[in-house]
């Protein structure tokens, strides 16, 4: 048994290296031709960012920084340097000093990453929201809370000025598990049989899929139809796991700073063409 999954293990591995050297191919191709015709095109900084993702898929963060330093010099000769697409830049290239551990590079990144969507979206904007949780995931898992409390207090803020918005609900998962909610969730359900002073037999005729739904961190929210991940990788990373048990997944190589709406088209056409069965 041991071998046996040892075995599939190295398999995978080798898949993935595969999968990695067919991107490079694909998309120095793409770079060449493209630099060809112009070297500082928007298109060439996108394909230096997709080319540097799949570098830091095979653990070549040097590369990879070289690539997104790159691709950053473009988008700001053709933008300037308070453009939405300058952020996503800067979020993209503070990942890799974090995967480094230059956490001190990376901080200032974000926080002009921060700015410049605050000062250009708004601070009520979802991509800025998405921008204050990151910062605020980088706070938190430095074990920095205070530097973290402005942080979340902006996203407070944001919280509170969109409350009026119908059409739309942005959940924003920061620090998050799903290991860890759906352990809150049976606590959080024992709990409130503890309350009633149910006996232990009681407690456990209690714990059916219902009630732990009904304590989740999503309570009282659909089920995701469609999670679409990232970045190349072919796994959840704990996302959402009690949730997406029916889901339907699109798996994407283009990184989530990089996400386009062309690439969200793409997701749902995909999702559109399958026949879903729930698990039947």
């Amino acid at each position: 048994m041991t071998l046996s999954v040892a075995g599939s293990n190295f398999t995978a591995v080798e898949k993935q290296k595969r999968h990695c050297g067919s991107r490079l191919f694909t998309l120095r191709r793409a770079l060449a031709i493209e630099e060809s015709i112009n070297p500082n095109q928007r298109s060439v900084a996108l394909t230096l960012q997709s080319l540097a993702g799949v570098y830091e898929d095979l653990g070549s963060q040097a590369d990879a920084e070289a690539l997104r330093l790159r691709g950053l010099a473009i988008m700001e000769k053709l933008f300037g340097r308070d453009h939405p697409e300058i952020a996503t830049n800067l979020t993209a290239l503070a990942a890799n000093y974090i995967a480094q551990k230059r956490f001190a590079e990376a901080e200032p990144l974000l926080s002009r990453a921060l700015a410049i969507r605050e000062k250009t979206l708004g601070a009520d904007n979802p991509e800025t929201a998405w921008t204050l949780s990151t910062l605020g995931d980088f706070y938190s898992k430095q074990g920095r809370f205070a530097d973290a409390e402005p942080v979340l207090a902006a996203i407070r803020a944001a919280e509170c000025a969109t409350s009026s918005y119908d059409g739309l609900e942005l959940n924003i998962a920061v620090a998050y598990g799903g290991r860890q909610e759906i352990t809150d969730a049976v606590r959080a359900l024992l709990c409130r049989e503890a309350e009633k002073q149910a006996t232990l037999a009681e407690a456990i005729e209690e714990i059916t899929p219902e009630a732990i739904a009904g304590h989740l961190y999503t309570a009282g929210l659909p089920d995701p139809d469609l999670i679409i991940r990232t970045s190349g990788e072919i796994r959840l990373s704990g996302f959402l796991l009690w949730q997406s048990a029916h889901s339907e997944f699109y798996f994407t190589d283009v990184l989530w700073p990089a996400f386009r709406k062309i690439d969200f088209l793409r997701a749902i056409r995909s999702f559109q063409q399958r026949r879903r069965r729930f698990g039947c």
